[in-house]
């Protein structure tokens, strides 16, 4: 595809479907039917949701995708949203400086989306992902793009309660590092889209070395949760792909503090000894 048709992809999607359509498989054309239908849930669903919804498999997607010239379904949704407007977000629409409601609307949304997610959490599962938790030789996190700040407060925090916990910046060390995991070890990838491929392909890695897997993610059936062996879910709602609002990760470190919690309960006293040997030692930094 030359750079011209590049160009124009990243403004359109619903024609390119129309131009190809009489080329696709029988298997693409249901995708296709789907999103000329209900393109605006399109662009609220993960590959595997939308998969399930067209009848297809999640590789026939991501085929999909690419055959209509992206580089994958997560690039195609994004210039969907922006096509039929989803990417608007109210709390952008410019608003007199007196008026305040932006910031009560920021609350309200953090409020609900945590709500949702205390209702979504099954607190069975913390328990029993805590329990693998606390009697692993070392925590791994894995995490890309945005939720990279969540894993490296989570990996922070497990440390200072005595957990040997382990996070890279850079797929390639990531990938080193996974490598070198045993059935010891517990791995948890976060990613709020269940669709990041190398939390994926770090889960799988994990696995292939009988680690025990934890997925954090806001998609049920998404790539990511299918690659966990346990998979906490939170609810936060991102269909306007405004990521440099927090609501996910505000969300996702909420989870966090429930095995955080956890863990410490099951390691109490040896919490105890690890903060307070810590607290002592970073004493010599604060005033």
């Amino acid at each position: 595809m030359n750079e011209k048709n590049m160009e124009d992809l990243k403004t359109a999607v619903l024609p390119f479907i129309r131009s190809f359509y009489p080329t696709l498989f029988s298997a693409e054309k249901k995708v296709a039917d789907f999103i000329l239908n209900n393109s605006s849930e399109t662009v609220r669903l993960s590959v595997s949701e939308l998969a399930e919804k067209s009848g297809v498999s999640d590789a026939t997607i991501v085929r999909f995708a690419q055959k209509l010239g992206f580089k994958g379904f997560y690039q195609m949704k994004i210039i969907l949203a922006r096509e039929i407007g989803a990417l608007f977000n109210p709390l952008l629409e410019e608003k007199s400086n007196d008026n305040d409601s932006g910031f009560h609307e920021i609350f309200r949304s953090i409020i609900t989306n945590l709500q949702e997610t205390e209702r979504f959490t099954d607190f069975f599962k913390i328990k029993k992902c805590a329990e693998m938790i606390s009697k692993c030789e070392n925590l791994y996190f894995i995490a890309a793009g945005n939720t990279i700040s969540t894993a490296l407060d989570a990996n922070y925090r497990f440390t200072r309660i005595g957990i040997k916990s382990i996070t890279q910046t850079i797929p390639e060390v990531m990938c080193c590092s996974l490598s070198l995991v045993t059935e010891k070890d517990v791995v948890i990838g976060i990613s709020h889209s269940g669709s990041s491929k190398l939390v994926v392909d770090g889960l799988n890695l994990a696995k292939e070395h009988n680690a025990f897997t934890i997925s954090i993610t806001n998609h049920i059936k998404s790539p990511v949760s299918g690659a966990a062996d346990e998979n906490i879910f939170i609810s936060s709602n991102d269909q306007n792909y405004i990521e440099y609002f927090s609501v996910s990760k505000i969300c996702e470190t909420a989870v966090i503090d429930l095995l955080l919690y956890s863990v410490s309960q099951l390691r109490r006293q040896d919490t105890y000894k690890k903060i307070e040997s810590l607290e002592s030692l970073l004493a010599s930094y604060k005033f």
